[in-house]
C-alpha cells in the first residue's frame, strides 16, 4: 500500500473532503477490503464480450460495466476490446485498450450499477511516445473526489484505491496535450452496501431531525 509514489499520484480536490487510500498490490487491496468488511469484490475481465471497437459518442454495456466513449470533432484515438494479442498482453485474454487524444480531449467514462467504494485494475502503460493517463473518480452530483495518474507502470501493474466517499463513475483521459495509450484488465470493484446510508444521506437525516425538533419547540 502506498500513499504516494513516483509512478502514482493522487490529486485531491479541495471542494470535497474525501480520504482515499491507494494500492499498487492487488493482494494488499483485497486484504484491506476484507479487513474493513466493505463487501464482495466483483470483476469484469472482458472475456464475455466479443473483441472490437466501441462506438463513438455512445454508451455500451460491457458485462458489469457501462462504457461511454466521448469523441469531440477532430479527436483521434481508439477504444477497443482487444483479443489479448495486442500491445498489452495481461494474461492472453481480452482486455480494454484505450488510445486517448489529448487535443482535443477524447474521454472514456466507466459507470456502475450503483455507488462503489473500492476499485482496482491491472494497468499497462506505454513508457515511450505516450502521455500518462488520468483516472478521475466522482459521484452522480459531478463532484470530483480525486484523480490518479498511473505512469511508468510498464506492461502490467496493479493500481487500486479505497475511498471513504462512494463514487459512481471513472473518467479516463489524457491530462496533457499529446496522446495517452494504455490498457486495463480485470477491473474489480466493491459496491456500497445498500444497508449502510451514504454520508449525504446521514446529513439529510440529521437536518430532518433538527428541523423536526425546531418545529416542535416553536
Amino acid at each position: 500500500m502506498k500513499n504516494l509514489t513516483l509512478s502514482l499520484i493522487i490529486v485531491s480536490f479541495a471542494s470535497v473532503l474525501s480520504a482515499t487510500t491507494i494500492f499498487t498490490d492487488r493482494t494488499e487491496w483485497e486484504n484491506a477490503i476484507a479487513e474493513q468488511e466493505l463487501g464482495s469484490i466483483q470483476t469484469e475481465d472482458f472475456n464475455s464480450t466479443n473483441p472490437g471497437t466501441l462506438p463513438k459518442n455512445a454508451t455500451t454495456n460491457v458485462g458489469l460495466l457501462d462504457i461511454e466513449v466521448i469523441v469531440p470533432q477532430g479527436a483521434q484515438g481508439v477504444t477497443i476490446i482487444s483479443d489479448g494479442t495486442g500491445e498489452f498482453n495481461f494474461d492472453g485474454s481480452n482486455y480494454l485498450h484505450m488510445g486517448l487524444d489529448g487535443t482535443p480531449k477524447r474521454e472514456v467514462n466507466i459507470s456502475f450499477s450503483g455507488p462503489i467504494v473500492a476499485w482496482g485494475a491491472d494497468f499497462g502503460t506505454r513508457n515511450t511516445f505516450s502521455d500518462d493517463p488520468a483516472v478521475t473518480f466522482g459521484d452522480v452530483f459531478e463532484q470530483r473526489l480525486g484523480q490518479l495518474i498511473p505512469g511508468g507502470l510498464g506492461n502490467s501493474s496493479f493500481v487500486g484505491f479505497i475511498s471513504e466517499d462512494p463514487f459512481d463513475f471513472l473518467n479516463f483521459k489524457d491530462p496533457f496535450a499529446s496522446t495517452a495509450v494504455f490498457g486495463a484488465d480485470n477491473l474489480s470493484f466493491v459496491q456500497l452496501d445498500s444497508s449502510v446510508p451514504e454520508p449525504s444521506t446521514f446529513i439529510f437525516l440529521a437536518m430532518a431531525v433538527f428541523g423536526l425538533a425546531f418545529f416542535k419547540r416553536t
